[in-house]
């Protein structure tokens, strides 16, 4: 019977410490790796909500400067705060402030114009809010109107 010392003995494999380092190391690595992917995540989704809010807010402007051009004396009996909560717009909707139900429809959007009349011109206010994250986001367009004669 052969007698194994330390001499006899050939090391192979890695230590239990080297395994414990290097799974520490790559921890740290993927955790890093993953919050920088979330973060980046998130500021996507909120440049979308952004970009889309500028749209709805634009195509109000664009809805109202119709209105305007075909009948400015109607346009100006519109005076007040209206929510615009259909998509596409096609129509004035009852003269209201937009509350938790009047989202544009199959959107987290709420549109709200607010139009005052001051003796030659229509001030318009529009105002797109939303939820992201927990946080309460406006976006708002300010535009004035003259009648063309």
């Amino acid at each position: 019977m052969k007698i194994l010392n330390k001499t006899n003995l050939k090391k192979s494999g890695f230590t239990l410490i080297e395994i414990l380092i290097v799974v520490s190391i790559l921890t740290v690595f993927f955790t890093a790796a993953i919050s920088v992917a979330i973060i980046n995540l998130q500021n996507l989704k909120s440049s979308e909500n952004k970009i889309l809010a500028t749209r709805y807010g634009e195509e109000l402007i664009e809805w109202l400067r119709g209105e305007k051009e075909a009948d400015w004396e109607d346009f100006i009996d519109k005076t007040g705060v209206w929510c615009f909560k259909n998509e596409p717009i096609t129509q004035w909707p009852t003269n209201n402030e937009c509350g938790d139900d009047d989202k544009i429809t199959n959107t987290v959007f709420t549109r709200q114009a607010e139009i005052k009349y001051n003796a030659s011109s229509i001030s318009v206010e529009i105002n797109i809010t939303w939820v992201e994250v927990k946080n309460n986001l406006n976006l708002s367009l300010n535009t004035n109107f003259k009648e063309i004669k």
